[in-house]
């Protein structure tokens, strides 16, 4: 279902509202994996991902990262878990990356419950 409002919307700058289905980007009972390309390589800092729990609070199970300097050999970087907020109410989750240079970014979220309803994400840089 990430095709019909697609993963475009998730640098847009616009948040989604509260609820059923306004903007987010959904992908029902999928775990996607979504490539994003800065433009150039960056050293980042943080993740943050817009999100919306649907069936539980721990909706959003874990992101795992992965980062690819040419946007076609990706290299695990981490994954994250511990996510949790109250159902049917967009939250920020926030991933520290301490600091990570890449041109190409892939999350790969895992879900528990209905899927994965995402509205927004952003990559902090770090200044030089």
């Amino acid at each position: 279902d990430g095709k019909r409002l697609g993963v475009d919307l998730l640098i847009d700058g616009k948040l989604p509202k509260d609820g059923w289905r306004s903007t987010w980007t959904a992908w029902f009972k999928k775990n996607p994996s979504i490539d994003f390309d800065l433009g150039s390589e960056k050293r980042i800092g943080v993740i943050r991902i817009y999100y919306q729990p649907w069936d539980r609070a721990d909706e959003l199970s874990e992101v795992k990262v992965e980062v690819s300097a040419d946007g076609e050999t990706f290299l695990e970087f981490n994954e994250y878990e511990g996510f949790a907020s109250t159902p049917a109410k967009g939250v920020w989750a926030e991933i520290d990356l301490r600091a990570v240079k890449a041109r190409y970014f892939r999350l790969s979220p895992k879900y528990r419950g209905w899927g994965n309803l995402w509205g927004e994400v952003e990559f902090w840089e770090i200044a030089k």
